[in-house]
């Protein structure tokens, strides 16, 4: 089955062992492409890598909060959900 998605309706994206796993404001959708994929698709649409299994839409961040020099979360608005931040991804986030 072949799924559209309109990009401002993902929150996130994540992977499960060889699958990702879209979640979107709707419904969650099992996916067959690797998040590598959509990593360079999705980006003009403010859907970021924030660690090496997340992609998120910034549009869904209610807040990045730093828990000391290293380490941040983001918050998400209707998720309630944290989300760790990789240290390899902090400046792409803090400056997106």
């Amino acid at each position: 089955k072949i799924m559209f998605f309109n990009p401002d309706d993902i929150i996130y994206i994540t992977k499960d062992g060889r699958y990702s796993i879209i979640k979107t404001k709707e419904k969650d959708y099992l996916c067959s492409k690797p998040l590598k994929y959509f990593d360079k698709k999705l980006e003009k649409y403010s859907i970021i890598r924030v660690r090496r299994n997340y992609l998120v839409n910034m549009k869904f961040v209610k807040e990045i909060q730093k828990k000391d020099s290293r380490k941040y979360i983001i918050i998400l608005n209707d998720r309630k959900q944290e989300i760790k931040v990789g240290i390899r991804y902090i400046n792409e986030i803090v400056n997106s």
